[in-house]
């Protein structure tokens, strides 16, 4: 028989045991719980480098689609594997000072001032001249520019700034060259009190806290996609969505390829074809209807900074013959552009101008311009293309610039009347992730995110709920310059009664079932709602429509064969077949329409052979036979020989291959060049069709100038 102790032994055994047990277990699952969470986090964090406490991770939040939409459909992933792959984490930029100890630098207040910090400051000379636009009765105006007479200034001097833009030499005795910079700041006469004057004529005031009298400001970076913001500007997209509280609308779609076709729809409301149009009849864009027209009918200030000479007006187009806007820095870039501290390796590295960086002195002169008018309303156009233009990789190290440059004036209260657009033009145009399926989606879909001022979103809040439906909708450029007309209010300068309107304006809802047709985006460019398959490089259908590609260049071509060689293909990179944009919507508005129990939660629900059918063609009927024909789209990426040019073409081909199809239906979409233009284009400006020069491959001949400058890629 147990003693009473041997049982409360083991009794007290057994609640040890069970203890440990039930411990043991609690762990484990907590374990199972946290490891995995940790784990995922740690690869967003990978993924998503230059996070910090500033920036929280935003990977996390991306993707928060409604349920059966086009953005869940696409699924555009910014940290996609393949992108990532070819995602480089690029070093700080640091400008050095090549000029020794002399330094020249412009206030807060607009005074000039030099620092000669040297031994031998008594043997240096320096002079500064301003920098201003030639007179305007010249023909080629918008292309040139103006020194004044140079003046001396000496280091105990502060010299007040009469113009905007300044170019400082220093020289020795002996005429040796010491030192140039160039520096920019807003000191332009603008009469603000008749600005506000003829404001309030318009029933406005700058106070009134009314659509009317917001105040417009426009900060792009040249081809930036909103994945690529994601990626490479974490502090800015964290800052600007979360504590400026500002609207990301990932559905923003181009119109064109470049940036000139989706930047005259943005301005002036116009396909970039009509704009074309009046600026050859009179030989200049004065006479376009540009938003900043109205804006400046209206009583704003007007502002107009983009940073190269390849300018979106200038790039083999003539220009202005007036300055389009009360501050146009044009001639400042001319002259920069021009210099030798700019083109010298040696003096600047890329992006700098000595020691200065040039995104920060564009971004300190519009900074400067909102203190100087922010009681006057303005509008403001800022267009940055040096970092972005053909790298993708670049625009990063200018995250913490313009994350400080919107922390400082949020802060200062500079956007309280501010409508703000961060956005970009479109998305990569070349490099390894313009390649990728993901870099081809991302290049429709650039950056845009919207800024309300916080009054408005107190005072309508339907608007803020409309922005927040819209952001999840099809919007482009044209959406964008009708949001700005109804600031604007009824202005004649910006109407044109011979076009109807294209764009719808953000505050208010934009239907949910829009297509590409509706919102003017041309169907060779249309990636909403559509999803790629990938197919094989060697299928019928890629070499098909490889052979419709090259044919249709070689025709293109046959008009300068004196110049450019015949070409062939050297190799298929890579062939996906799109699904129907306009099937697609219709499917997802049956599925929303299903009784819940139907639907799964966060997938769009159909049948295998329905699937299979919007992914690979969709019906159409031919006007001539009234009969019934099937066709898809199919996207192939190619390389010629010669000239090693990578190509990226939209065919569209029946859907059985064979049969004596019609021209309207086996047809060239469109043709794009990824790859940059080489010296096999050195005769582009020879050529009789402008539009054969992405694909001529210059003949070795003696009739061409081997010394011609190479194109843009603007």
């Amino acid at each position: 028989m147990e003693s009473p102790s041997s049982r409360c032994w083991i009794h007290s055994k057994v609640k040890v045991t069970f203890f440990v047990i039930i411990t043991t277990v609690s762990v484990l699952s907590i374990l199972n719980i946290l490891v995995p969470l940790y784990v995922s986090r740690k690869k967003v964090v990978t993924r998503a480098e230059g996070t910090n406490d500033e920036s929280p991770n935003i990977r996390s939040s991306f993707g928060q689609w409604e349920a059966n939409s086009c953005l869940q459909l696409m699924n555009m992933d910014p940290f996609d594997e393949k992108v990532v792959k070819v995602t480089k984490k690029l070093p700080p930029l640091k400008c050095q000072n090549k000029s020794g100890r002399i330094r020249s630098f412009v206030d807060n207040n607009g005074f000039l001032k030099i620092d000669l910090n040297t031994t031998n400051s008594s043997n240096i000379h320096c002079l500064y001249n301003y920098i201003v636009r030639s007179k305007e009765d010249k023909e080629d105006v918008d292309n040139t520019f103006s020194f004044t007479a140079a003046k001396p200034i000496h280091s105990n001097i502060a010299i007040k700034l009469k113009e905007d833009f300044v170019y400082i030499s220093c020289e020795s005795e002996t005429g040796r060259h010491e030192y140039e910079n160039f520096h920019m700041y807003p000191v332009k006469k603008i009469s603000l009190g008749e600005k506000i004057n003829k404001h309030r004529r318009h029933g406005s005031s700058p106070r009134n806290n009314s659509i009317t009298s917001m105040n417009v400001v426009m900060i792009l970076n040249d081809a930036v996609s909103m994945g690529n913001a994601i990626r490479h500007l974490p502090k800015t997209y964290s800052y600007l969505t979360r504590a400026m509280l500002g609207i990301p609308f990932h559905g923003y779609h181009t119109v064109g390829d470049n940036s000139y076709p989706n930047i005259a729809p943005l301005l002036a409301g116009l396909p970039n074809g009509q704009m074309t149009q009046i600026q050859r009849k009179s030989k200049s864009f004065d006479f376009c209807p540009f938003v900043w027209n109205g804006f400046s009918a209206n009583g704003y200030v007007t502002y107009y900074l983009e940073d190269k000479t390849y300018a979106t007006f200038n790039f083999n187009k003539p220009g202005f013959r007036k300055a389009p806007t009360d501050y146009y820095t044009r001639p400042f870039w001319l002259a920069m552009e021009t210099s030798k501290l700019y083109r010298d390796v040696p003096e600047s590295s890329f992006g700098c101008l000595g020691n200065q960086k040039i995104h920060c002195m564009a971004l300190d002169y519009l900074g400067h311009f909102l203190k100087k008018v922010r009681d006057t309303p303005h509008f403001a156009f800022h267009f940055l293309n040096e970092f972005s233009h053909n790298t993708p990789n670049r625009i990063q190290v200018t995250d913490h610039d313009h994350y400080t440059f919107l922390k400082k004036h949020h802060l200062k209260g500079n956007f309280n009347n501010t409508l703000l657009m961060f956005m970009s033009d479109h998305g990569a145009r070349f490099g390894e992730i313009r390649k990728t399926p993901s870099g081809r989606q991302e290049h429709r879909f650039p950056m845009l995110v919207m800024v309300l001022p916080p009054w408005l979103q107190v005072q309508f809040p339907e608007i803020v709920t409309a922005m927040r439906s819209n952001s999840q909708r099809l919007v482009t450029p044209y959406d964008l310059h009708a949001t700005l007309v109804d600031v604007i209010g009824n202005n004649k300068a910006v109407k044109n009664s011979k076009t109807p309107p294209r764009g719808l304006s953000l505050f208010k809802p934009i239907p949910e079932s829009r297509t590409c047709a509706q919102a003017g985006v041309p169907k060779d460019l249309c990636l909403w709602c559509r999803v790629q398959r990938q197919i094989s490089k060697e299928s019928v259908e890629s070499t098909t429509a490889v052979d419709w590609a090259i044919e249709f260049m070689n025709r293109r071509l046959s008009v300068d064969s004196q110049l450019c060689q015949n070409l062939t293909l050297s190799e298929i990179k890579s062939a996906h077949i799109l699904s129907d944009e306009s099937q697609s919507v219709r499917t997802l508005r049956s599925t929303k329409r299903m009784p819940k129990k139907t639907q799964k939660t966060g997938r769009v629900k159909i049948s295998k052979r329905k699937k299979e059918k919007t992914q690979r063609f969709r019906i159409r009927r031919n006007k001539r036979d009234n009969s019934i024909r099937s066709y898809y789209d199919i996207i192939v990426d190619f390389v010629t020989f010669p000239g090693e040019g990578l190509y990226e073409a939209v065919i569209r081909l029946p859907s059985r291959l064979g049969y004596n199809s019609s021209y309207d239906v086996t047809s060239v979409l469109s043709i794009i060049r990824l790859s940059v233009y080489g010296s096999d284009s050195k005769c582009y400006k020879y050529l009789k069709d402008e539009g054969s020069m992405k694909y001529c491959s210059c003949k070795p001949t003696p009739t061409v100038n081997q010394n011609s400058s190479q194109p843009g890629t603007s």
